[in-house]
């Protein structure tokens, strides 16, 4: 865990790459500042969470997983003639051996402890984060929060020659949409049966995207998909990556056979070659 400063340079901006007209850059400004550095109240915990980990990085820290529960301050209008509003937010920084599949995890585990089922978005748009691997996490619509790689510019504003991985979470919304009212499922009295699927697919294909048609396939007897997988290299054509699926199959009322699983499993297939332009590996 980490604790940072509320206060930030207005540069701090220029740093992650925020646009001219964001909304980050609509901020209190203090009257009577301790110097340039601490003239604003921060609207997201990202310039912080970017600095102790070039802190770190530059005293030879190879890798670290790090978070901070903190309040933004936003303006109830400009000039500002009453206290802003105050908002808590969770931002988590991961540098070194982790990878964007890595956050996603504790992300998951986090959503799952308070009962959230979220839907990812593709953000191609915000400029602090990397096109294409980066995710919005929404609600009902409603987005409540945003993570992914950083973009290599903004690592190049920090002095970091590694790959950069944050989240920003509203932690009101996460709060507003909980549901922790757990319901007992009796154990299963039927055996279930796992099988692995692995395709090829363009680069730009959102492995959640492809999970949520897997499931749309047999939502009835498809208990659970993980992606287990993302694989760019050898024997895997420029601009296409292998990405592979666990699913797991249950029938609540019978043992399921093994060609009933093989059919839904060829129709997963199909699915996937239809949307996606799959092609199993």
């Amino acid at each position: 865990e980490i604790t940072t400063y509320s206060f930030i340079s207005p540069k701090t901006y220029d740093s992650i790459c925020a646009a001219e007209d964001s909304p980050l850059r609509n901020y209190v400004r203090i009257l009577n500042p301790l110097g340039e550095d601490f003239s604003s109240m921060r609207t997201t915990l990202m310039p912080n969470m970017l600095e102790v980990i070039q802190r770190n990085s530059n005293r030879g820290v190879e890798g670290a997983k790090l978070y901070e529960a903190g309040s933004i301050f936003i303006p109830r209008d400009q000039p500002v003639a009453e206290e802003p509003f105050e908002k808590l937010r969770l931002c988590i920084g991961m540098y070194g051996s982790y990878d964007f599949y890595d956050l996603k995890g504790i992300i998951d585990a986090m959503l799952s402890r308070f009962g959230i089922k979220a839907a990812l978005k593709k953000v191609s748009d915000n400029p602090t984060f990397h096109p294409g691997r980066t995710a919005a996490l929404c609600v009902d619509d409603n987005i409540i929060g945003i993570y992914g790689e950083v973009s290599p510019k903004v690592t190049d504003n920090y002095g970091l020659d590694h790959r950069v991985y944050l989240a920003e979470i509203d932690v009101e919304k996460i709060l507003q949409y909980k549901n922790t009212e757990w319901k007992y499922e009796p154990l299963p009295k039927y055996p279930s049966m796992v099988r692995d699927i692995a395709v090829i697919v363009k680069d730009d294909v959102l492995a959640g995207d492809m999970e949520e048609e897997i499931r749309k396939v047999n939502p009835y007897l498809i208990e659970s998909v993980e992606l287990f997988d993302v694989y760019k290299g050898e024997h895997i054509k420029e601009g296409y990556k292998s990405t592979a699926f666990s699913v797991t199959y249950r029938n609540k009322e019978r043992t399921m056979k093994e060609k009933e699983v093989e059919k839904i499993h060829e129709k997963i297939l199909q699915v996937l070659s239809n949307k996606f332009n799959a092609v199993l590996r």
